[in-house]
This record gives structure tokens, sequence and C-alpha cells, in this order.
């Protein structure tokens, strides 16, 4: 499941932390590209889907 999380960078700007739970990798639908997290500037302008694919380990 896709988490999103308010944060707070050091000099104060304000952020979403997206996320899946799961371990799986998200997709950011406006351009297609896939993250294993995101952080984007509030107010947001993207929007996300959790994908199949699994987030692999390195080693």
């Amino acid at each position: 499941m896709i988490r999103q999380e308010e944060y707070i960078c050091k000099n104060g700007i304000r952020q979403i932390h997206t996320y899946s739970d799961e371990g799986f990798y998200i997709l950011q639908k406006e351009t297609n590209i896939k993250y294993a997290e995101a952080y984007d500037n509030i107010p947001v302008q993207y929007n996300y889907v959790e994908t199949d694919e699994k987030i692999e380990e390195e080693q």
C-alpha cells in the first residue's frame, strides 16, 4: 500500500514523502517514472500508484 507522510526539510520546506510499505516501486502517473520513494514539495503536483515490481536490495 502507498504511504504518504509530511516531511519538513532542515530549511523548513514542507514535503510529502511517498513510498510503498510493502517494498514495491511506485510509479509517478504524470511522468511514468518509477521510484523506490519520492519527496515532493507541498502543494504536491504528482500522483503515484504502486507497481507489482519488488524493490531489490543492493548487495
